[in-house]
């Protein structure tokens, strides 16, 4: 059967994305052809749980679709396995697990097939390829930069990164503009002369004198009050400052202002200054949420655990449907709620080997991992997806106590049994 024709990808290609057990990126497979264990270790993937000819990828226009072609392990789209033979639709950032492999689908994938090297502390092999080119894009005189980004996704990190790439080893000052009082930001921000108000004894040069030639990062720049708003658009204009109660000076200053608002709304409804927001037109970066780069998750995890002190080798140390979890999950918090339930992970398996059993990431994801296909949360996994291997280990760490495996696999004890009785699995005790 001739293989339709490929829709023109405005922007990029289509490829499979592996994260784990390795990190390869593959053209999606001709159409409607067989692939399996062979196809994945041509491209350095290996998995033993993979069956020879396990899936196929076939195209109905526009759309790919996924088709198990009666594999022993089975094949997962988002969380769900596939029945045999059935196909399945995939869009663009797709989860499929293929026996012990985990891969993302990207309908639009553009540049090098190599990972990309971090972005100063931001790990990112894939998604943030667009941020960096129009970080490389900035002329010389844009000193106005507005990060955009949902609250966790690292403007801070990213803030530290244009910097590093245009004034390093040169001062680098920052301040969350929420969490300075209005009564004493402008003289925090611009200064103060002495004897300028009651107890300023001594004069204070600001946030934007004590870093001048260097670079400025004003954090929560949406909830700046109106009042500040209109200093900082004559300071951004000429950066001219005027210190309380001093005389006026000009400095040198990159100015990167990051903010979770929708600005342009806002500026639209009168709560933010349009020609403020227009001071950044030029230099607007959006940082993508977590969600949106499924394949750089592994990656920060990973920079995550190392500084908590907890370095573990996900692809050595972690069981594919714990990789498969994390990548299903929505993170609304980014890369602060993924810090945190790290955390939680590393408390549910202290005193154990280091890694990520499928156990400890079911029960301190739950009840939030959602299939990104619909989108709905649904109760930690499916505990009837448990495999055979799985069971087995849990009773394995627990030397045979019936009630300490299903603990850790966030099961009842009857539960366990009846997945004991469902892969065979004797056991070697019933009580504590």
């Amino acid at each position: 059967m001739p293989e339709p024709s490929r829709p023109p990808v405005s922007g990029g290609r289509e490829a499979l994305v592996v994260v784990f057990p390795s990190l390869a990126v593959i053209p999606v497979p001709a159409h409607a052809q067989t692939v399996g264990r062979n196809w994945l270790r041509a491209h350095k993937v290996e998995d033993q749980y993979t069956s020879s000819n396990h899936i196929a990828f076939e195209r109905r226009g526009e759309t790919l679709r996924a088709i198990d072609r009666g594999s022993r392990v089975g094949t997962w789209v988002n969380g769900q396995r596939l029945a045999a033979e059935t196909p399945r639709e995939l869009g663009d950032g797709d989860v499929v697990r293929i026996a012990g492999t985990v891969l993302v689908y990207r309908a639009r994938f553009t540049g090098s097939e190599r990972p990309s090297a971090p972005l100063g502390r931001m790990h990112s092999p894939f998604g943030l390829r667009t941020f960096a080119e129009r970080v490389a894009r900035l002329g010389p005189a844009m000193n106005n930069i507005m990060i955009e980004g949902e609250t966790g996704t690292g403007k801070e990190l990213a803030a530290e990164y244009i910097r590093d790439a245009r004034r390093a080893r040169l001062p680098f000052g920052k301040v969350n503009m929420a969490a300075i009082p209005a009564a004493t930001i402008e003289s925090y921000l611009f200064g103060h002369a002495r004897g300028a108000f009651t107890g300023a004894d001594t004069a204070k040069p600001g946030l934007f004198v004590d870093n001048d030639g260097g670079t400025v990062f004003l954090d929560e720049f949406g909830e700046s009050s109106p009042d500040m708003q209109a200093k900082l658009l004559r300071f951004l204009q000429d950066r001219e400052i005027q210190p309380v109660g001093g005389k006026p000076r000009t400095v040198d200053l990159m100015v990167i202002a990051g903010t979770n608002r929708a600005l342009d709304a806002d500026a639209r409804n009168g709560t933010f200054r349009y020609d403020l927001l227009m001071r950044f037109a030029t230099a607007r970066l959006q940082l993508p949420p977590l969600r949106e780069r499924r394949e750089d998750i592994i990656e920060i995890a990973q920079a995550t655990l190392a500084e908590l002190g907890d370095p573990i080798d996900l692809r050595r140390h972690s069981e594919a449907q714990a990789i498969e979890q994390l990548l299903l999950y929505r993170w609304d918090g980014n890369g602060r709620e993924l810090q945190g339930k790290l955390v939680d992970v590393l408390q549910r398996t202290e005193g154990e080997e280091k890694r990520l059993p499928h156990w400890a990431v079911t029960a301190a994801l739950a009840p939030k991992v959602a299939g990104a296909a619909n989108d709905q949360p649904r109760a930690s996994s499916s505990r009837a997806d448990y495999t055979r291997e799985q069971v087995v280990d849990a009773l394995g760490r627990s030397n045979g106590n019936q009630t300490k495996a299903a603990k850790m696999l966030s099961l009842s004890r009857p539960q366990l049994l009846r997945l004991m009785k469902k892969h065979r699995v004797a056991g070697s005790s019933t009580e504590d």
